[in-house]
């Protein structure tokens, strides 16, 4: 298992502290869950920006070929090999991304 040390204002630490006992109670392990949980939700928050990415850039692809002087048919047919490799490539990486989620989500809970 890992370790980060970090360094947080008073302030913030002692808001932290007080949420973290007035949701979970004293028990022992409840800050380290909760930053798990935190770090995890930021995680997925940024691979989900990611995806947002992706889907702009393809929309963005698209309008270059259907803008381009093809034919209707050839900007269809470019579209559709666009297409076709964008899926074979985003699936195999989804589907690591979602086996490294699984993996992550196991010493969380």
């Amino acid at each position: 298992m890992g370790r980060i040390d970090i360094i947080l204002p008073d302030r913030l630490e002692r808001r932290f502290r007080e949420a973290v006992l007035e949701r979970l109670g004293a028990k022992r392990g409840n800050i380290t869950k909760v930053i798990q949980q935190c770090i995890e939700e930021w995680i997925i928050r940024e691979e989900l920006d990611i995806a947002y990415v992706v889907a702009t850039a393809l929309s963005h692809a698209k309008d270059i070929i259907y803008s381009s002087d093809l034919t209707p048919q050839q900007k269809d047919a470019a579209y559709r090999i666009l297409i076709k490799r964008f899926e074979e490539d985003i699936y195999r990486h989804i589907e690591r991304m979602a086996k490294d989620i699984i993996e992550r989500f196991k010493w969380i809970v």
